[in-house]
Parts: C-alpha cells; sequence; structure tokens
C-alpha cells in the first residue's frame, strides 16, 4: 500500500478468478452433527435464561449442527478441503 492506495494502482491482478463459474454451480451439502448430550444441555440451559426469553427474536439455537469438538473440527476441515 501507498497510503490508502495498493502498489501499482491496481487492486486486483488477478482478472481470471473474478469472473463467475461457468455452468450451474453445484456444492456438495455442508458436513453437520447432531447436538451431543452436554450441547443439547447448554441449549437448554440458554432456552431457560431471562437473556433468551427476553430476546427470542434475536437467536436461533436450533438446529444446532455445528462442530463443537476438536475431532469434529478436524472432520469439518478434511471435508472443506477435499469435497468443497
Amino acid at each position: 500500500m501507498e497510503g490508502n492506495q495498493p502498489i501499482g494502482s491496481r487492486w486486483n491482478f488477478d482478472r481470471q478468478n473474478r469472473k463467475p463459474p461457468k455452468g450451474k454451480l453445484t456444492l456438495p451439502e455442508a458436513l453437520w452433527f447432531e447436538p451431543d448430550s452436554i450441547t443439547q444441555d447448554v441449549i437448554n440451559f440458554i432456552k431457560q435464561s431471562e437473556a433468551f426469553q427476553d430476546n427470542q427474536n434475536y437467536w436461533l439455537l436450533e438446529p444446532f449442527r455445528w462442530a463443537v469438538t476438536r475431532q469434529q473440527a478436524l472432520q469439518v476441515l478434511k471435508f472443506f478441503i477435499e469435497k468443497r
């Protein structure tokens, strides 16, 4: 950067990668998990909280299908690299 401008006066030197994909792009479904008992206990605890009761429109607790352990996170990473 030179001040607030890119060196060479161009932001993008790779125009080929800025074109939209040809044809219909379909991605495989993401890798999701069902909540284990600890995660379900936490979801239930949050549902009982005053903060949740007062602001239900701002919370999306279910479906909760995110990785919550290191092992699950590594599975998601591997799946993303190999499939998505």
